[in-house]
């Protein structure tokens, strides 16, 4: 329904109309292996994957958790209780769930009893709530932003908090990706215009690089700023999310087949399908 309300919003918002178009979707952190070598459109893709097309993931309308919740709430959240960047804690933090991977148990190693960094396993109870034990070091992603470096790693795929931390004003630190999403095509990783900070898919150049970071700071302050402005104030938006899909829609119409919207039915033209604002309607 996320997606569907996202594709929903962007048509309402186009400033011309859009091609009619059919496409398949798969809302699956990794998608089945049924659909292997059909095209469709999907949250993730790896790196040498040429047959998927990428589509923004549900979190950027809502993610229905205590934790995150709706996109733009949480981006006003994050804008209300903005700290200055000399005001935030000088340390990499991350909270997740180790068992989703190896590289997060790798991660895991790398920052154990290091001062510079704050890094707790979260264990869930079930897909919305987190175990008893795992409390007190569960943290909403808001306060997340508190922190001068955050670590983003992989999940099953990809990971979509990497968006909320990138709406965060500080550092985000990333291994290098085997799963990728639509805004990955503009991360920078190094020059004047660097705006993350890539690390080996083992983050066994963690320390260095953030021993770097903490000795300069003024450089991590500087790709704070870029990120903040390249992914916060354009990329990320719900507007530049809207315009993707918008996008989308019209290049998939470029190499695909236009369908008939309409059929005869009884004598009578009538509307294939259901229209969304039914669909949507009776999903409650």
């Amino acid at each position: 329904m996320s997606i569907l309300n996202q594709i929903d919003r962007a048509i309402l918002a186009s400033p011309g109309p859009l091609p009619d178009i059919e496409f398949s979707f798969v809302v699956k952190d990794i998608p089945d292996e049924e659909h292997a070598h059909h095209t469709v459109w999907a949250l993730t893709r790896q790196t040498d994957d040429q047959e998927t097309w990428l589509m923004p993931d549900f979190g950027y309308w809502s993610w229905p958790l205590d934790l995150v919740g709706a996109y733009e709430q949480i981006r006003m959240e994050i804008h209300q209780n903005r700290k200055d960047w000399r005001d935030k804690v000088p340390k990499a933090l991350w909270r997740g769930a180790l068992k989703t991977n190896k590289i997060r148990a790798s991660m895991f190693e790398a920052t154990r009893g290091k001062k510079w960094a704050d890094v707790e396993e979260v264990r869930w109870k079930n897909r919305l709530q987190i175990a008893g034990s795992s409390a007190p070091f569960a943290m909403p992603m808001v306060d997340h932003c508190a922190y001068q470096f955050l670590i983003h790693t992989e999940g099953l795929s990809y990971s979509g908090r990497g968006k909320y931390l990138f709406n965060c004003g500080s550092v985000v630190i990333t291994h290098k990706s085997k799963w990728i999403e639509p805004h990955h095509n503009v991360m920078v990783k190094s020059g004047p215009t660097q705006n993350v900070v890539e690390v080996e898919r083992d983050f066994s150049d963690l320390e260095e690089k953030m021993e770097e970071l903490l000795q300069d700071p003024e450089r991590a302050r500087k790709i704070a700023i870029n990120g903040e402005s390249r992914f916060r104030n354009r990329y990320l938006t719900p507007a530049a999310q809207s315009c993707y899909w918008r996008r989308l829609i019209s290049t998939w119409a470029g190499v695909s087949f236009r369908p008939h919207p309409w059929e005869i039915v009884d004598g009578k033209w009538r509307l294939r399908g259901i229209p969304f604002e039914t669909f949507a309607q009776v999903q409650r």
